[in-house]
């Protein structure tokens, strides 16, 4: 079982280290126009490598800080041609010691924020493909169409689920108890005074412009949506 569960835990922490903290900013302005940053916090990225190293080979050990490393670098270079995007201006890309990588831009309007978030989880020479909009947006009135978690449904549903020997199993939930407190968060800063929400987990700052959307990740029990209708003062 041994030799099963290593791979399954290389597997798994490979997948989830893109996704330990995950905090996207929107900075909305009247015409629609705006700035974006998102910040992945992967800092307990190099302990989980520390701790496989201890349960690999010495042969492996290496291989698995290297392919760990590989997936850092390819996340600080996620959407590497948004500046090919119309629209899409003052690219920023940032990496800390720490594993932290944050990606900010600015967008002209919600169609070039749509190319952009179209193009955040698919694979290299892959082509970008949404058929319904990420972020819709008319004067008084900006919604998050997402249903998906930005792409991690269908991760969170595997690990929810478990797997399908004792192996795979034992493995998704050692991963679900190191994850601990992960969190997905989405802010919006609204140009005005928001009058409404549609998403019963969304929380309006003291300010009254500000919306937030913290997700518990490895929470199973909670439906998760980031999906929100948010209405303010024209």
């Amino acid at each position: 079982m041994k030799k099963l569960l290593i791979p399954c835990l290389l597997s798994a922490s490979l997948l989830l280290s893109g996704c330990f903290n995950i905090t996207d900013e929107i900075f909305l302005e009247k015409d629609g126009s705006g700035n974006y940053s998102t910040v992945i916090d992967m800092s307990k990225l190099k302990e989980m490598l520390d701790m496989m190293k201890t349960m690999l080979p010495d042969s492996l050990a290496g291989q698995n800080s290297n392919e760990g490393l590989k997936e850092l670098d390819s996340l600080q270079n996620m959407w590497r041609d948004l500046e090919t995007i119309p629209g899409i201006s003052n690219v920023k890309r940032q990496k800390n010691e720490n594993y932290v990588v944050s990606v900010s831009f600015r967008f002209a309007n919600v169609q070039s924020l749509n190319e952009a978030m179209s193009r955040r989880s698919r694979k290299e020479n892959e082509p970008p493909s949404r058929s319904i909009p990420f972020y819709s947006f008319t004067p008084g009135n900006f919604s998050c169409n997402d249903t998906t978690l930005a792409g991690m449904s269908d991760l969170l549903k595997g690990l929810n689920k478990g797997g399908d020997n004792d192996s795979l199993a034992m493995a998704l939930n050692m991963m679900k108890g190191m994850m601990g407190d992960m969190n997905y968060k989405t802010i919006y800063h609204l140009p005005s005074k928001v009058s409404s929400v549609s998403n019963k987990q969304a929380k309006i700052a003291e300010d009254g412009k500000t919306v937030t959307i913290n997700i518990e990740l490895a929470e199973s029990e909670i439906p998760q949506s980031i999906k929100n209708d948010i209405r303010f003062q024209k």
